[in-house]
């Protein structure tokens, strides 16, 4: 038995013949647990941090990830043991997401790679939110583009802060094993389904979870059990062999299941979101490539579009490939068009034999970036690079790249592309063509749909059959982009024109797209390709391409050599003879014809006035400047982050006016001490409910000693317990006395230990009965 400072016996809780552990031991023996719980934390988040590489293909993401994590852990370990609370953890939190955002997830917009700037703190705040749709929607790797990469610095921050703070200051520790899974399964679902690792990534998450769960409950167990052992030795040694027999059996089950399931779970079998979100591109926005062939091969055939260097002899300069049709206009169908944002490197592995082309463009303008198939990446040169960088998007099933941001004249970019293989006929004999690889059933024009089976004689393979299907379009078809001969245009009037006249005349864009369409209606996939080719190269000297030297071909998948390609357009030289001859001259009758009566005066336009230019300059003066911009950013992610505490403040105002005003006086005048009593637990002095007032009163002497609690607690009782009810005079004088109480005991502490107090939530959390007044 002991007894306390006011001369009370308390019970002694151990054992006799035992030593009782003093708070200073005590502190002493807890680091040992509370490092087994940090470490079993960082393996558990561990676990998460690999499942971001593969979707960055690079350290950037496993820098990001691990970074935020120790930075979490950093932040839940000080906290603990300066006892924060959890407002003032959450205030570090964000401090370190800023002070280090920068250099774990946006280095390019930092100095030096380490400082941020105002960019940085911009994008940090918009990013927070915005940069979960860009990891989903950008292509693989994510590394070549910024911003995404705050997904997994965010990510494992909040969920280190959160499962290490559960582990060492969390009664239910067992509740730190959520966060810690938490950031597994934001790394497997914004990831991509390739992960060698998932297996293993697996066992070890369950290992250890299930390991430190069991010793966690075994501790507890055995400190709430402690003073009712008799032999601490056996009962130690008892828990040691449960613990390496669990340690086995674990080992055991986690190797098991790595080995086995790395060989049962295929990628196929693995769900990411990215797999249900569809990329907010829509083609419509945008016009057919084939549509302006015309324009290209009649228009500047003089003009050089581009000049590009590198390109392999005989190789295609690819612009785009459509494969939808409508019975308008052959375009990119969006039903079957996977497009995603790219940055200026493209898939996890450079493609084989690719080759890097530098591209200068001339006289072209667009969209579509030549220079596709299957492409290894695209870098931007100039002032619009970061532009056009930006909104660069690539679909990998038909090869076709595409910026949002539109090329200019002069400006020069290089992409990494392989080269078409060009399979012989004879391999292709040996080969199929591959089914089910886009769309082989489509509407066809009438005309081409009854004379397919003529055009289309039957082969010895498929290779033959498509061979002489192209060999009949140049035999019986002529060239002319004339459109007094040939009109533009393949929409399914145009085709049926082309068939139905005595003669088939039209250019690349008629020929390519009816044997498109008839391939189609043998029930073969097919597209077509607008790109660009010359007559004669030579190798490694750049390559000036002109107009003159666009073309339009199709092309149709096998299994072995991929997409073939097929040039049914005759030859340009290969024109008809539109010649007319003319008639015999019949002499006329020489007759005066009438005089032309005069011209009535034309009334000049009225003048109008151009606001065009007006307007621009006042929309230009409306535009809203880039520091105004960032300043309301900043701002507003200030008040957000600050209303949380503008709502505690004004909780306790509504919450000190209320115990002023309601109730009996004797009921205001005790809840003022429940306000001084608040004011205390704000400043991190508690008191048990149990004692009275002039007992809690003595305690606050001895931390505030120069305030003089006891005699305001006197007197309070006084008029509380005194004979008659309190007058309001009473009651106004005592909430005097409260206030000036409290402001001393406010300012008898640190100023920061003073701030911290006007915006903690303690004295809001604690569940106090109301004291009684009769």
């Amino acid at each position: 038995m002991s007894t306390d400072s006011q001369g009370r016996t308390r019970p002694q809780l151990t054992e006799p013949g035992t030593t009782q552990l003093t708070p200073g031991r005590r502190r002493r023996a807890l680091p040992v647990p509370q490092a087994v719980d940090v470490v079993a934390m960082l393996v558990l988040l561990a676990t998460g941090v690999v499942a971001f590489g593969p979707v960055f293909a690079d350290a950037s993401g496993y820098a990001a990830a691990g970074g935020g994590v120790l930075l979490g852990t950093a932040v839940a370990a000080v906290g603990a043991w300066r006892r924060w609370s959890a407002f003032a953890v959450a205030a570090a939190t964000l401090a370190v997401f800023v002070a280090f955002g920068g250099p774990l997830a946006l280095p390019s917009t930092t100095l030096g790679g380490v400082v941020p700037t105002p960019e940085t703190v911009n994008r940090l705040v918009v990013l927070t939110w915005q940069a979960w749709r860009d990891l989903l929607t950008v292509s693989v790797p994510a590394s070549s583009f910024t911003g995404p990469a705050v997904v997994p610095y965010l990510s494992g921050l909040v969920c280190a802060v959160l499962a290490v703070g559960l582990a060492l200051r969390g009664r239910r520790h067992l509740w730190a094993l959520a966060p810690a899974a938490t950031l597994l399964v934001v790394g497997i679902l914004w990831g991509t389904k390739t992960a060698p690792s998932a297996a293993v990534q697996g066992a070890v998450f369950c290992v250890t979870a299930l390991a430190w769960a069991g010793w966690r409950t075994a501790l507890q167990q055995h400190r709430d059990n402690a003073h009712l052992l008799t032999s601490r030795r056996t009962n130690t040694s008892a828990q040691r062999q449960r613990i390496v027999a669990a340690a086995v059996v674990l080992a055991v089950a986690g190797g098991s299941s790595a080995f086995l399931g790395s060989g049962m779970v295929s990628a196929s079998d693995r769900y990411v979101l990215r797999d249900d979100v569809v990329p907010p591109l829509d083609l419509r926005d945008y016009a057919s490539p084939l549509t302006r062939y015309r324009y290209y091969e009649r228009d500047q055939k003089e003009k050089t579009l581009f000049t590009v260097t590198g390109l392999p002899e005989g190789s295609r300069f690819r612009v785009a490939a459509m494969d939808g049709y409508d019975g308008h206009v052959f375009s990119v169908d969006a039903a079957s068009a996977q497009f995603r944002r790219v940055g200026s490197r493209i898939g996890v592995t450079t493609p084989d034999g690719a080759r890097t082309l530098d591209v200068e463009v001339g006289d072209y303008e667009g969209v579509w970036i030549p220079g596709g198939g299957d492409v290894g990446g695209v870098s931007f040169e100039g002032s619009r690079a970061e532009s056009l960088g930006a909104g660069l998007y690539y679909n990998a099933d038909s090869g076709t790249l595409l910026s949002t941001a539109g090329l200019q004249g002069g400006e020069r970019y290089t992409v990494t592309v392989a080269p078409a293989p060009a399979p012989t006929d004879e391999q292709l004999a040996k080969d199929s063509i591959v089914t089910g690889a886009g769309d082989a059933e489509v509407d066809v024009p009438d005309a081409i749909a009854g004379i397919t089976s003529d055009f289309a004689e039957p082969g010895e393979s498929q290779i033959d059959q498509l061979r002489k299907l192209e060999s009949k379009f140049r035999e019986v078809g002529f060239y002319s982009n004339d459109d007094t001969v040939s009109t533009a245009g393949h929409f399914d009037g145009r085709l049926t024109a082309l068939f139905s006249g005595a003669r088939m005349i039209g250019d690349d864009e008629q020929y390519a797209t009816s044997m498109a369409l008839m391939v189609r209606q043998l029930g073969y996939p097919a597209r077509v390709v607008l790109g660009f080719y010359p007559e004669e190269s030579t190798p490694g000297e750049p390559v000036a391409l002109t107009g003159n030297d666009a073309h339009v071909w199709v092309e149709v998948p096998f299994e072995k050599a991929g997409w073939v390609a097929f040039d049914p357009t005759p030859d340009r030289d290969k024109t008809p003879d539109t010649k007319v001859p003319k008639p015999d001259e019949v002499p006329q009758p020489q007759v005066l014809p009438p005089p032309v009566p005069p011209e009535e005066p034309v009334d000049p336009p009225e003048d109008r006035t151009d606001d065009s230019s007006t307007t621009k300059r006042d929309e230009k003066g409306l535009e809203v400047p880039p520091a105004v911009r960032i300043a309301a950013y900043v701002a507003g992610a200030g008040a957000l982050l600050a209303s949380p505490f503008a709502a505690i403040v004004l909780l306790k105002r509504r919450r000190r006016a209320r115990r002023r005003r309601d109730g009996r006086t004797a009921d205001r005048i005790s809840g003022g001490w429940d306000e001084i009593v608040d004011a205390a637990a704000d400043l991190g002095v508690r008191t048990p409910a149990r004692l009275t007032r002039q007992e809690s009163a003595r305690d606050f002497a001895e931390t505030f000693p120069t305030v003089g609690p006891v005699a305001v607690a006197e007197r309070m009782d006084a008029h509380v317990f005194g004979r008659g009810e309190p007058s309001q005079a009473d009651v106004d004088e005592m909430w005097r006395q409260v206030h000036s109480l409290r402001h001393g005991m406010s300012r008898s502490v640190h100023p920061v230990r003073r701030l911290r107090a006007v915006v903690s939530p303690r004295s809001l959390l604690i569940n106090r009965r109301p004291r009684r007044t009769t």
